[in-house]
């Protein structure tokens, strides 16, 4: 106390302020004159008391005695298991294996990142810009901070999609998978990669694109692979659906693999892993000389185009496109042993005349067959 003389008067001036201490009666909401260091009037309940102000907290919560120290950031360690009172907001003390320290509660991140001693902020919703590139820290989760265009944005992770589709704000949710049910018809948006939202009979369902399969089958609820090529391992025996078009998967000595369909050919030749395409007819340009592959049955290439072997001959004749056919030396030896020498002299009317004289020989043998029948 000092005293202060004037006039004979004595004026008394008290420096002694004794701060109201935490949790106890102060008279000025919203002062911070009456309490302890880094603490305020606040109201509390029905009563105004001194309270810790924002970003501090008090340090002995369990008598008045306490002081009011800075909050814990995010990677600090603290001492409180699962109790927020010592961290910073939005963020609790836990152990994670490696000692009790502040963690970000759900929805929000450490804005330091992986260094301790930041904030826990809200994540970035998606289409929200983002600052660490191929980093999932600040995003909602299954997202990640992705280029688009110029600018880093929260995009779904592979496998998922954004629930509020092209607007901003959306939470990522699993892709749907093929068979599953979808809303938005001619969209992959919803879909599992390589398949999209149509209705094929029973509704809006994911289904593979052409060129990919349901790797679950009639299941619903699988991925879309690539279909198979021809020469490559399959699972399902006598069933087309792994493998390309034209193609069955069978077994044919060397365990289950995709082969070409009867009149189609693997473009890739012995090598596995063509396409099956239809065999080319007789008088259609082909690549492999002296090689049967690429050509109708009873043919092979000579001379870049596919020929008809001896003994047979081009139902098309002198038009390209045609089968290859056995000639009639079967059913009249002596006159088509020489078809080689009447072909040269007759050309294609010759063919044309003996294939004649084989349906009229097939219709006779027929109609005796009935005479003796009925002769019985």
């Amino acid at each position: 106390m000092q005293k202060i003389c004037s006039n004979n008067l004595e004026i008394k001036k008290t420096n002694d302020f004794s701060e109201n201490a935490l949790g106890t009666i102060c008279t000025v909401s919203g002062s911070a004159d009456e309490c302890v260091p880094f603490s305020t009037c606040m109201s509390v309940g029905s009563d105004l008391k001194c309270q810790c102000s924002i970003g501090y907290y008090d340090d002995d919560v369990n008598t008045a005695a306490g002081t009011c120290v800075l909050e814990l950031q995010s990677g600090v360690k603290c001492t409180r298991d699962n109790d927020a009172t010592e961290c910073v907001p939005n963020s609790t003390c836990k152990d994670t294996g490696s000692g009790l320290k502040c963690y970000c509660n759900t929805g929000f991140y450490d804005n330091n990142f992986d260094n301790a001693g930041g904030q826990c902020v809200a994540e970035r919703a998606l289409s929200e810009t983002c600052i660490q590139e191929n980093v999932r820290t600040e995003c909602v989760p299954d997202a990640e901070c992705k280029k688009d265009g110029f600018e880093l944005k929260c995009i779904c992770l592979n496998g998922f999609y954004d629930s509020n589709f092209a607007d901003s704000g959306g939470t990522c949710i699993i892709e749907l998978e093929s068979g599953v049910t979808c809303t938005r018809v001619n969209e992959a948006t919803e879909c599992v990669i390589n398949a999209e939202c149509k209705s094929e009979g029973s509704g809006l369902k994911c289904y593979c694109n052409t060129g990919f399969y349901d790797n679950n089958f009639d299941a619903s609820g699988g991925q879309c692979v690539a279909e198979r090529e021809s020469g490559v391992t399959c699972i399902q025996n006598n069933q087309p659906t792994e493998c390309v078009p034209n193609s069955l998967c069978k077994n044919e000595g060397s365990g289950l693999k995709c082969y070409c369909n009867t009149g189609f050919y693997d473009n890739n030749f012995a090598t596995s892993g063509g396409q099956c395409i239809p065999e080319k007819e007789s008088g259609v340009t082909c690549t492999r000389e002296n090689d049967a592959t690429e050509c109708v049955p009873d043919a092979v290439c000579k001379s870049g185009v596919c020929t008809c072997n001896t003994g047979f001959y081009d139902v098309n004749f002198s038009n390209t496109g045609g089968k290859c056919v056995s000639g009639c030396n079967d059913i009249f030896p002596v006159l088509c042993s020489h078809d080689v020498f009447f072909h040269f002299v007759f050309g294609n009317g010759f063919l044309r005349y003996c294939n004649k004289l084989k349906i009229l020989y097939s219709a006779q043998i027929f109609f005796s067959s009935i005479n003796q029948v009925l002769l019985e």
